[in-house]
């Protein structure tokens, strides 16, 4: 949210963060569903004209992350919301099974921050890259013998403790160094092996974004989210089309010409979002 307040003021818009206080002409609630969020639109009812939901996890829908609570106050504040904000098609779909006026608001990436495209790309001996919450590194370990001493994780420290079948370079996941680790890749690997249910489905594309932005191809698993930032950056191959084998990826990598980041920079940036977004307000609310 903070890395778009700046783009939301270039388009004339004043936006204050955590301030229910204040009288709005459009409030969005960005919380995990719960009966204390639920009162919180209730209460900005008489203090907003329009109110929006931004949904980032499915909860509308049954899964191992999602408790009979959070489904019932999704559903709830859905029925209650002027609208749904949503982070990819997957959640959208169910969101409107409970409110009809939906937008999928694509995670965008701050492209004057992302500002520099990497064009020399080692394909022959690749650095691979991940990044993420520690814990999801795990899957990894499946790649072992190809990594092993040749990848980047780019995380919280608690990646330290966790127990690889493969010797990393682990950089600290901070603001102000991730683009430059980033670019220090050649290559991201974003394995994720429990697919096809409404949580992992729902999952944006945030983690590979920042490397499509940044010119570094990618090799992961199929998720609805990769399958769309495939339709605007040409350096994407799924691991289920080469039979699950990273060097068959690697090879099709290689084979494909040159990366082009623009599309992906163009369509997802923060201030292409941003005007998205208002555009969707204004015809939702009749504001000018």
């Amino acid at each position: 949210m903070l890395q778009m307040v700046k783009y939301y003021n270039r388009l004339g818009v004043k936006v204050h963060i955590n301030n229910p206080f204040i009288k709005y002409d459009v409030s969005i609630v960005y919380r995990l569903p719960s009966k204390q969020f639920y009162l919180l639109i209730k209460y900005l009812r008489n203090r907003s004209s329009m109110i929006y939901f931004d949904a980032v996890v499915n909860y509308f829908e049954k899964h191992n992350h999602a408790t009979d609570k959070h489904i019932y106050y999704q559903r709830k504040i859905a029925d209650n919301c002027d609208g749904i904000i949503c982070a990819t098609d997957n959640i959208a779909a169910s969101a409107r099974k409970f409110n009809g006026n939906i937008f999928v608001m694509d995670d965008p990436v701050d492209t004057e921050y992302f500002d520099i495209i990497k064009h020399t790309l080692n394909y022959c001996n690749p650095i691979f890259g991940w990044s993420g919450v520690s814990s999801k590194a795990l899957e990894l370990n499946k790649y072992a013998d190809i990594i092993n001493n040749r990848i980047n994780i780019i995380s919280d420290k608690r990646a330290l403790s966790i127990d690889f079948c493969f010797n990393f370079s682990f950089y600290e996941w901070r603001y102000e160094t991730f683009k430059n680790n980033i670019l220090r890749c050649d290559i991201a690997l974003l394995p994720r092996s429990i697919i096809g249910d409404h949580y992992n489905n729902g999952h944006s594309s945030f983690k590979a974004l920042v490397f499509a932005v940044s010119g570094i191809p990618i090799i992961a698993n199929r998720i609805p989210s990769y399958e769309k930032l495939k339709d605007y950056f040409n350096g994407v191959v799924f691991i289920e089309d080469y039979g699950g084998d990273i060097k068959l990826c690697m090879e099709a990598l290689a084979g494909s010409g040159p990366i082009n980041a623009h599309p992906a920079r163009a369509k997802y940036s923060c201030e292409n979002q941003a005007k998205a977004l208002m555009s969707f307000i204004h015809g939702s609310s009749g504001y000018v």
